[in-house]
Parts: structure tokens; sequence; C-alpha cells
């Protein structure tokens, strides 16, 4: 968040960013309307306007089942039995796989960008 320099002063405007992060195709879908709402409620109780520059990334990575079935019978073939351990859904390391197992999902990052004026 930027909001001036001053720390005894007010200033005129502001703005906050932040990354979004979806692990389904359906929130991927809703952020942009749920972020501008949330936006608009916040400005609307401190009196102030406030636009939003919503930057949608790709959406969700889905692992197909079929797919995570034959990876997880090669892998187990290769390395042993036990070696395949699913995993929960998770956001840690935005940039890495979740896991193998058929529920897991890799979020995929947005951006938004809000500004508030007074």
């Amino acid at each position: 968040m930027v909001a001036g320099t001053a720390a005894n002063a007010i200033p005129d405007d502001g703005v906050a960013e932040g990354t979004v992060r979806c692990l389904d195709e359906d929130a991927w879908h809703a952020a942009p309307d749920l972020i501008k709402s949330l936006l608009e409620s916040v400005a609307g109780a401190y009196g102030v306007e406030a636009t939003l520059d919503y930057t949608r990334g790709v959406p969700p990575v889905v692992n197909d089942e079929l797919s995570v079935e034959m990876l997880s019978a090669a892998a187990e073939q290769a390395l042993g039995a036990g070696a395949v351990v699913p995993t929960q859904q998770s956001l840690g390391g935005a940039r890495t796989s979740a896991g193998t197992s058929s529920r897991s999902r890799a979020p995929s990052p947005g951006s938004a960008r809000g500004r508030l004026t007074g």
C-alpha cells in the first residue's frame, strides 16, 4: 500500500496492490467481481472513490485424474511401493506443483490494483 510519504499529512489518494491466487476455476472467474465489491465497500465506508485495475492470470491447473493415475503407477513401479504420497491442496510455493493427487491444483496468480481517492 502506498499513500504518500509524509507522516503528518492525509494523502489525496492511495494505491493498494496485491496478488490473487485461485484454487479452482469458479473462484478464478468470480475473483474480479468479489475484489471490486470489497474495494467499493471499504471505500464507501470512508466516503472516497475507488477504482480497480485487475489483471487476470492463467486459470488454475487442475490435474487430469487419468494422467495422475498413470504417473503414480509409473513412479511406484520405478521407485517402489509407498513412493507416491498424495498431498493436500496447497498455496505454498506458488510456482511449484501442489502434489500428485488428482485433487491437487496449482494456484493461479493474478494481480489487483486498487486506487482510493478522496
